[in-house]
Parts: C-alpha cells; sequence; structure tokens
C-alpha cells in the first residue's frame, strides 16, 4: 500500500517528535505521562485508516544509518516503540509482551501490570525513601540534579506496595522475577529470540558516558554492555530497571550461559550493589581492573 498525505507527514515528524520528546521527558515523570498520551493519540489520529508498515519504511527511508552521538535515557522512546508496536500490530502492548516474550520463553511469572495498583501473590513488599524535598519543583528536575531534590536516603521508607505503575506503561510496567529474568537475557544476550539483525542492531551500543547514568556501559536498544575496558577485557551484557519500591538488575556472558540476578524492594541504591554482586559472581568489578 502507497503512503497517503497523512502517512508521509506522520513518517516525516517522528525523528522530531523523537528528539524533541526525548528533551522534555528528562525533566520530569509528569511531562512523561503526558508527552506519552499525546504520542499515543497524535500516532493513531494521524493515519486512523492505514497500514503502519509502510509508514514505518517511510521513517526509516528517511533516517538511513541514524544511530544516536551522545547517549541520555529517558523513557520517551519506550513510549514512541509501544504506540507503534500497537499500531502495527493492532494489539495491545500487553497482548505483544505476551506472544512474543512470555510464551516463547516460557516465563511462568512474568506479566505486564496494567493500572491496577498490587501484584499477583506471592510477592515482595515495596518500600521508598524516594520522596521530593518540601518546596522542591519536579518541572526544574534533570539528570544531573535530581538526588539534591530527593529527601535524604536516611529517613524511614514508607511502604508502597499497593502503588500503581501503569504511568511506566511501556517504560517499566512488567512484572517478573529473578529466575525469568536469567531466561530472558540469556536469550537476549545469545540471539536465541530475535533474528540477527534484529539481535545485531540491539547490541550496537553508544557509550553513556556523561549521560548521568550506570557508569562503565554501553547502551544498546533497551539494554547495556559493562564497558569491556573498564571490566578487564570481559564482556558482560545485562538489563536493569527501578521503579517505585522495586530495583533489579540482570548481567550475564554474551553466550547466555552464565547469568546472575538480583532484586532489592526498594529502589535508593547505589550502583555498588550491582558491581559488588559482579565481582562475587563473575569475579572482576571496575576497581579490580584499573
Amino acid at each position: 500500500m502507497d503512503l497517503t498525505e497523512p502517512g508521509r507527514v506522520l513518517a516525516a515528524r517522528v525523528p522530531a517528535l523523537l528528539t524533541e520528546w526525548e528533551g522534555v521527558l528528562r525533566e520530569t515523570k509528569a511531562t512523561a505521562s503526558r508527552a506519552a498520551r499525546v504520542l499515543r493519540v497524535g500516532f493513531t489520529a494521524s493515519a486512523a485508516d492505514e497500514a503502519t508498515q509502510p509508514i514505518v519504511a517511510e521513517f526509516a527511508r528517511r533516517r538511513p544509518g541514524r544511530r544516536v552521538e551522545m547517549f541520555m535515557y529517558a523513557n520517551g522512546g519506550f513510549f514512541v516503540a509501544g504506540a507503534i508496536i500497537e499500531k502495527i500490530t493492532g494489539n495491545s502492548y500487553a497482548e505483544e509482551v505476551e506472544r512474543t516474550v512470555i510464551r516463547p520463553l516460557c516465563l511462568d511469572h512474568t506479566y505486564v501490570r496494567g493500572n491496577d495498583a498490587g501484584y499477583r501473590d506471592p510477592h515482595p513488599r515495596a518500600y521508598s525513601n524516594l520522596f521530593l524535598k518540601d518546596g522542591a519543583d519536579p518541572a526544574k528536575m534533570t539528570p544531573a540534579n535530581w538526588e539534591s531534590m530527593m529527601e535524604e536516603p536516611g529517613l524511614p521508607p514508607l511502604e508502597v506496595t499497593e502503588s500503581a505503575s501503569g504511568s511506566g506503561w511501556a517504560a517499566g510496567n512488567v512484572v517478573s522475577t529473578t529466575s525469568d529474568m536469567l531466561r530472558v537475557l540469556s536469550a537476549l544476550a545469545n540471539g536465541t529470540l530475535l533474528p540477527p539483525a534484529q539481535h545485531r542492531e540491539m547490541w550496537t551500543t553508544v557509550s553513556t558516558e556523561g549521560g548521568h547514568w550506570t557508569p562503565h556501559t554501553r547502551y544498546g536498544l533497551g539494554l547495556f554492555e559493562l564497558d569491556k575496558e573498564a571490566m578487564g577485557g570481559r564482556t558482560l551484557r545485562g538489563m536493569g530497571g527501578s521503579i517505585w519500591g522495586s530495583w533489579f538488575a540482570v548481567v550475564g556472558t554474551p553466550d547466555g550461559k552464565h547469568t546472575m540476578a538480583l532484586h532489592t524492594n526498594t529502589e535508593w541504591k547505589s550502583w555498588d550493589i550491582m558491581f559488588d554482586a559482579i565481582e562475587a559472581e563473575f569475579g572482576i568489578s571496575p576497581s579490580s581492573a584499573a
């Protein structure tokens, strides 16, 4: 099917949308929630009756070989990806996670949470002391200053188990277990889940240096690779995430044969936790490799 004019307009605007929204989404979670809704509504309304594959193809044609030149983490790209998934398939994001990841990998304890509070049993309790200081303005929050705007980590945590996480949508609303995530990372690291071309693209990485993110890493498409120089020449791949009252990381070798996962039920953390676990499991850490 040839693109209609609305489809061409949408395809031409997507690179600009990505750039503009990534910048905005770094500032505040409230803005991120609004941006997700605007992107989804705009994406659907721009070509509601058109097949999306030609739109995506036109998008790709207009930006051949485009790669990020400087890393800055933001959830906006995941929101855009979720909207594209739903438009292309006609299914919900949750249905596609089930079809393409959960069922093929036989994950018994993984699901998309939806907008409801609470979790399926059994589950841990979640605690947080990640609260803004009195008088702090969320609109002024950046990756560089966010810690200074939060209450001190030594204050007693509050239980946040029942809080909803639906605003995370495609950027962080999947519930899983450490055992299931070991299986997910192994499949993504060794290429058994994705076709070869997609696997190579996923692991084409950029440095995260200067991006106020996990130290000693390079970022691919939703996953990271630990910097070989910092790790004494050894390649380790991983993924992780944090939401109110929860933080996890899973790291392993590229062949997927040696993998470890950890989870904490409070999200205020230092990356030292992950690197201490890596040192204990793999016998290597940035400090020992230096």
